[in-house]
């Protein structure tokens, strides 16, 4: 009985430990969609809008390590709308997020209001401001985790409906993100180009886990996107993206190359797109290669995307390889406009 006593007290222990270094990890989760350029409004609140339409709705879904029996997944949402005052276009955005990593051991839920105005400098020239407030709870839970007195001996493995001696008390944290971005677009008679950047967590939140508290650090976010059409049918839109998080960096870069249909029906298959991008492999080593194959039909676009592990961080044969599917729908604007508003396929 001693030595159960000990060796309970030393799993607990451990446990505890783990769990501590796990929360660092959870504090410095943020979305990080393959598909930036689909999950537009998390890179930059001046993205908020840039699209000819009456509103926008926009949903994703990332497994992340899905080969492994708990997978990182993210469920991303959004919604866009823009309004006019004063024939200004003040523009819209609200979007939410669920991560969920190990089981259901690691939630975090966001939600972010965005919201922008742009400013035409000359014709061809327009700059665009955007604001961001957003609420976060994330909680760190060991409910569905199993324990050493839950094995099975019967089965030949961990059973976790059976009893158990341990319990972790549930701990959540909540806090208020403010953030602001500013992006420049420029038009040209191929198509257009833009830059932005914005800076997250303006307020520098803490957040607190099982007594430890932690203030974040400002996420800063640089990125550029272009949509040049070649030739009569083709368009290629490059893209690149840097992220950094207090000492954390990433980096997405690479390019769609696509084809347009030659179709006047509104009702029927528009363009479709291949592309393959680059994670940190601009600035620090290799991630993966990202596959993405996508189509437009009528108002709505979907794109598929893969992240092929090149990292060598792998167990076994099994890469760390990740899923995306997003799926974005436009209604046609019927408003008649006195200003050039930016247009992106994606």
């Amino acid at each position: 009985m001693h030595n159960y006593r000990c060796f309970k007290g030393v799993f607990k222990w451990i446990a505890l430990q783990l769990i501590l270094l796990v929360s660092p990890f959870l504090i410095g989760q943020n979305i990080h969609f393959s598909q930036n350029y689909s999950a537009h409004l998390t890179l930059n609140p001046a993205n908020t809008g840039r699209f000819n339409g009456d509103m926008r709705a926009s949903s994703m879904y990332r497994s992340q390590g899905y080969q492994f029996s708990e997978a990182y997944n993210t469920f991303y949402l959004s919604f866009e709308k823009p309004f006019y005052v004063v024939n200004e276009r003040i523009n819209t955005g609200l979007y939410f997020s669920h991560d969920n990593s190990y089981g259901n051991s690691l939630p975090a839920n966001l939600i972010y209001f965005n919201v922008s105005h742009e400013v035409l400098l000359t014709l061809n020239n327009s700059l665009i401001v955007g604001l961001q407030m957003g609420y976060v709870h994330k909680m760190v839970s060991l409910a569905e985790t199993t324990f050493p007195d839950q094995y099975n001996r019967e089965i030949g493995r961990f059973d976790p409906h059976l009893p158990t001696s341990e319990y972790f008390e549930t701990t959540t944290s909540t806090h208020l993100d403010v953030g602001f971005g500013m992006l420049y677009s420029h038009s040209f008679i191929r198509g257009v180009w833009s830059m932005g950047i914005s800076l997250q967590r303006l307020n520098r939140p803490s957040e607190s886990f099982f007594g430890i508290e932690s203030q974040l650090p400002v996420r800063s976010v640089m990125h550029g996107k272009a949509d040049i059409n070649v030739g009569s049918s083709m368009f290629v839109m490059p893209s690149f993206i840097f992220v950094k998080q207090g000492e954390p960096t990433q980096t997405i870069g690479g390019a769609n190359i696509g084809y347009t249909l030659n179709n006047n029906s509104p009702k029927t298959l528009k363009n479709i797109i291949l592309g393959m991008h680059y994670r940190n492999g601009l600035i620090n080593d290799a991630h993966a290669l990202i596959f993405s194959v996508g189509a437009t039909y009528a108002n709505v676009k979907f794109i598929t995307s893969y992240d092929y592990d090149v990292s060598g961080l792998r167990t076994s044969n099994v890469r760390n390889a990740s899923f995306e599917f997003s799926l974005m729908y436009t209604l046609p604007s019927t408003n008649l406009k006195k200003k050039i508003v930016s247009c992106e396929r994606y």
